[in-house]
């Protein structure tokens, strides 16, 4: 299936039409696209747009689709979600935000199992954390303390 996707994006690359490149459907693609074969630094990069409506869109698919690869991609998930819901304060963004750092937090434990050394990315996982106790929702510090201590 990633193959699908290298192939559309090497496609849609090779579109030199500035004006088609500004459309929302060709950023929204491109940005899938890289989700899809695991570039999401390059599909968060998408978001440097100044269109508002295409913000918020790309955020809502970075947040799902990024949940639904999982692995490493659950904290582009979190990132997604947690900016989402500074945006709109919605719950169910919120819910995303904490089901993504708790799938982060599992894949962290699985990379340790794997290697049985710690992982490289504790870095991450310290931003998971920080940004789970700078949540304002009783549950995200709690999710933040369960972590810490299974840590610890």
């Amino acid at each position: 299936m990633n193959q699908k996707f290298e192939k559309a994006l090497d496609s849609l690359q090779k579109i030199s039409d500035e004006s088609v490149k500004m459309e929302p459907t060709y950023i929204m693609w491109i940005a899938k696209c890289h989700i899809m074969i695991g570039a999401t630094d390059d599909a968060w990069k998408c978001l440097d747009t100044e269109d508002r409506t295409v913000t918020y869109e790309l955020l809502q698919l970075i947040a799902n689709d990024c949940y639904k690869k999982g692995g490493f991609q659950f904290i582009y998930s979190a990132r997604a979600f947690r900016e989402l819901y500074e945006i709109d304060k919605f719950q169910n963004y919120l819910n995303g935000f904490i089901g993504a750092c708790v799938g982060y937090f599992r894949y962290y434990l699985a990379q340790i199992r794997v290697s049985e050394t710690v992982c490289e990315d504790t870095d991450i996982l310290k931003e998971v954390i920080e940004t789970l106790k700078a949540c304002p929702s009783p549950k995200c510090r709690s999710v933040a303390e369960t972590i810490q201590n299974w840590l610890a």
